[in-house]
């Protein structure tokens, strides 16, 4: 769901502690998280690979992670649900 939050997760506590993330930072986390390569990110959106590696920089440092595994272990730990989406 790139670009929009899952309606369950708006509800719950710990999607208060999600960082604001820019739209394109949004659907490029939410890409990452759903599995996709940083080349598959680019093409679906339509911008360099570069700029999809650039992104997901930013979205690692604004959850405090080091890379994709750790983003998706916290996301894991915060939000059990979202594995059922």
């Amino acid at each position: 769901m790139p670009g929009g939050t899952p309606a369950m997760l708006k509800g719950s506590v710990a999607f208060r502690r999600i960082p604001r993330l820019t739209w394109r930072q949004s659907q490029v986390c939410w890409l990452i998280l759903r599995g996709d390569c940083h080349k598959e990110i680019a093409e679906r959106l339509r911008i360099r690979e570069r700029t999809v590696r650039a992104h997901a920089t930013c979205v690692y440092r604004r959850f405090g992670v080091p890379g994709k595994v750790a983003l998706l272990a916290e996301f894991c730990a915060d939000f059990p649900e979202f594995w059922t989406l």
